[in-house]
């Protein structure tokens, strides 16, 4: 038999209000979805200040052709130049670690929840990129 001190644990996390946070890149992955079999990257950000420093949010960006513009317009928003993105362009998921940006929240109904949700990735207030310093992305 196992002792558990629940003490002071919460019931979950509290949902993050709508409007905009914070983030920096932590992690970007390319994964196939179980349900379309299709590519997509799965990104992970963490909130920078406010009540939820340090709390983690997920963002996706298809790699369907009929979705790319999407993930065109974010690649935009962290600071690639349009001629970059022209053609065959070869994603170095890496130079993304340890960019800042905000993350558009909204909230989204999943089985019967509410929850946050990123909408879409927008450049840092004052429209600067920081972070990681990647090659390509300061133009």
């Amino acid at each position: 038999m196992a002792t558990i001190d629940f003490t002071g644990v919460s019931d979950g996390f509290a949902i993050i209000p709508e409007g905009i946070q914070n983030v920096t890149v932590f992690k970007v992955e390319q994964k196939i979805s179980a349900a379309s079999k299709q590519p997509y990257l799965n990104w992970t950000l963490k909130i920078q200040g406010g009540d939820f420093d340090g709390r983690q949010m997920f963002y996706t960006s298809s790699l369907q052709p009929q979705c790319l513009w999407s993930l065109k317009a974010t690649l935009k928003n962290l600071g690639y130049a349009d001629e970059d993105l022209k053609g065959q362009f070869a994603l170095d998921t890496e130079e993304l670690l340890g960019r800042e940006c905000q993350a558009v929240v909204i909230h989204e109904e999943y089985k019967g929840e509410m929850r946050d949700h990123v909408d879409k990735l927008i450049a840092p207030e004052g429209g600067a990129v920081g972070g990681n310093g990647g090659i390509g992305l300061y133009r």
